[in-house]
């Protein structure tokens, strides 16, 4: 999918605290609110903005700032999905800016923005860097929220110049701001901004890793749209990479998304575009003109020179093999050399990259060649730039640390104050108990044998119990579906619908095999095996399940079984209960070991409750598989949504777990 200056972002999302606003008279405020209300119902943005522009000047100072909340969030629609913006509404934020009648976090909100309109909707970095001065001036009036935001704004303007690194720090700060605050919204645009600094890098994949690590804070209040051009830019970086059944599957919720929401032909064109170079990748070619055209058709209603020159990138390789493309190879042509000199090398290597696909096309491999060669030129310089702009990276990322070190160091000296005043008043207490000390420790130590023999058991069940569906999964799989075959192949003239049935059968012993003994752990290992399932997962349900696997075989074959499992209690888990959009699954290194976590966005649960309430077998499965492993596992959880928590100890290196 491409992603043109006015790329979207979270941006109508306003972020507030309570304001020391004057009450207005509850009947003018009802009046004021019922207007508002009647206006959203109006036909016509032009007709809208000028009744939002009316209901302003002509209610009272108390009345604006009482209720700029509600007003704000409805006149900022108007500059979101609008990328000219509707007549007359950026006149009226831009009054809002100066007018002294509002209070100064209302001012600088309004400035705000009309700051995210020129960085996102209209790609105007120096517009957008005069509101966020406005908005600057009020720096008392600002909250944390709303700085946040800023510095959001800030790196969209410095991408836009191409400054990266500036950039990367403005967005550093966005994140730090919006976790403090558990800014749920906000953070999950700044990861959205974030992945777009990597893409710009030309690294699909790490802009693929801040995406998915994004979703996790997607809930039921965010915006349709909002999700549509994460779950658009997802595809579009899978594409990127090659990985067609992926984009494919995004495109099509990034579709059912837009259908849902309001219209939005920036980010429809996106997805069209998006959509139409896939097809032309897997030479469908129908299809891949049939969303060309429809980009085409949006891209002729709004008149957007930029959406032409995106149009003619993606779409010229597919209409080369119908008709003459000359036009639009000269102009891509010229785009080569306004790429260029503006440094922008990513669209440079993609406009070589359309013409060298045109020209293979035409059959004409001499003119292939040299864009090949002019390709292969500038590549070789975003290699380059790559590496300059990760070392940056990675210095911003290390000085961040380094003060958050330093505040550690700060507050672990008051700590250690505190501790001895404590020390002394501990002292004192632990002659008196030092006589209860010796009973107990003898009660302990006939409780701890006890435990032990009841791990000792359940880790013994463990293994017995997957060595008994490996035998049932076998018998599954080499006598029932083998005679279903032979069964299919005796028919002499079987229905279609009999056939169907059949591998339907089939089909369903085989899933039923693997989820009693995944044989594939054997052939693909661990991490494959991990990713695999959560892309299974994400097929059968409307889950979105991310991996990130760390690991290098550390494992003895049953201890990855183990971990296996704790993996697919874990999802389905998620899928019954949770009412999750998203989860998450990362395996990665300890100084003593392993650590494994997965984590979802859903409702949470009484976890203690729960555990007591005997109907935890799964959570208890969790438990005890990590205790068979000789680690240990937590689970926490809140209407945030749930942490399960695995360290998984490697002595001395070897590979761990052979029972």
């Amino acid at each position: 999918m491409p992603q043109p200056a006015y790329r979207f972002l979270l941006l109508s999302s306003l972020l507030w605290v309570g304001c020391a606003a004057p009450k207005a008279d509850a009947g003018a405020g009802n009046a004021f609110l019922g207007r508002l209300d009647s206006i959203s119902r109006l036909d016509g943005d032009s007709v809208i903005s000028a009744a939002l522009g009316a209901l302003y000047h002509s209610s009272s100072p108390a009345v604006r700032n009482e209720h700029y909340r509600a007003f704000d969030h409805k006149a900022a629609r108007l500059l979101v999905y609008n990328p000219d913006g509707a007549p007359g509404i950026v006149s009226l934020f831009h009054h809002l800016c100066a007018d002294p009648s509002l209070e100064a976090v209302h001012r600088a909100t309004a400035a705000l923005e009309l700051g995210t309109h020129f960085a996102y909707t209209r790609g105007n970095p120096d517009s957008a860097d005069h509101y966020l001065a406005l908005a600057t001036r009020a720096q008392g009036a600002l909250t944390d929220s709303l700085n946040a935001r800023r510095h959001g704004i800030e790196a969209q303007a410095q991408l836009l110049r191409g400054a990266r690194n500036e950039a990367i720090g403005s967005l550093y700060h966005a994140i730090r701001m919006s976790e403090r605050l558990r800014d749920t919204a906000g953070l999950f645009g700044t990861h959205i901004n974030l992945a777009d600094v990597y893409r710009g890098m030309g690294n699909p994949q790490k802009a693929i890793d801040v995406l998915q690590r994004g979703s996790a804070y997607i809930t039921d209040r965010t915006n349709p749209i909002h999700k549509a051009f994460f779950y658009g830019s997802l595809g579009s970086d899978f594409l990127t990479l090659k990985r067609y059944d992926s984009a494919y599957r995004l495109f099509k919720i990034t579709e059912a998304l837009l259908a849902r929401g309001p219209a939005f032909p920036n980010a429809s064109f996106q997805l069209y575009c998006g959509q139409g170079k896939l097809f032309t990748a897997l030479n469908r070619h129908d299809s891949a003109l049939y969303y060309f055209e429809r980009a085409a058709g949006i891209q002729a209603q709004t008149g957007d020179p930029e959406g032409a020159k995106i149009l003619a990138l993606y779409s010229a390789p597919a209409y080369a093999r119908l008709r003459d493309v000359g036009a639009e190879a000269a102009l891509i042509r010229e785009l080569i050399t306004e790429y260029s000199q503006k440094g922008d090398l990513q669209k440079t290597a993609l406009a070589f990259q359309s013409l060298l696909e045109v020209a293979r096309v035409r059959g004409n491999f001499r003119e292939a060649l040299s864009w090949h060669q002019g390709l292969d030129s500038v590549q070789g310089l975003i290699a380059d730039k790559e590496g300059r702009e990760f070392t940056v990276l990675a210095e911003k990322q290390f000085e961040a640390g380094k003060k958050d070190q330093q505040i550690n160091i700060q507050q672990g000296e008051l700590e250690r104050r505190r501790s001895t005043i404590w020390v002394l008043a501990l002292a004192a207490l632990a002659a008196l108990l030092a006589g209860g000390v010796f009973v107990s420790r003898i009660q302990l130590r006939h409780s701890r044998r006890t435990a032990h023999l009841q791990h000792q058991f359940a880790g013994q069940l463990l293994t017995a119990t997957e060595e008994e569906r490996g035998r049932i999964a076998a018998e599954l799989h080499d006598g029932v579906n083998h005679e279903l075959l032979t069964l299919k192949n005796s028919l002499e003239t079987p229905s279609p619908a009999t056939e169907g049935r059949i591998d339907a059968i089939i089909n369903s012993i085989r899933f039923i095999s693997r989820n009693l003994h995944p044989v594939m752990l054997r052939e693909i290992g661990l991490a494959r095996s991990i990713e695999h399932l959560c892309e299974q997962t994400m097929n059968r349900e409307p889950l979105f399940v991310s991996a990130e696997m760390d690991y290098a075989g550390e494992l003895a074959p049953s201890a990855e079984l183990q971990v296996y499992r704790i993996v697919q209690e874990a999802l389905t888990n998620t899928i019954k209960y949770a009412g999750a959009h998203a989860a998450k699954v990362q395996m990665g290194r300890s100084p003593e070991g392993l650590v494994l976590t997965i984590r979802d966005n859903g409702k949470g649960f009484n976890v203690e409750e729960t555990l007591h309430g005997g109907s935890a077998f799964g959570l208890f499965s969790i438990l005890e598989r990590a205790h068979a492993l000789g680690g240990k596992a937590t689970i926490t959880s809140s209407p945030e949504g749930t942490l399960i928590h695995l360290d998984i100890p490697l002595r001395h290196g070897h590979r761990t777990y052979s029972r």
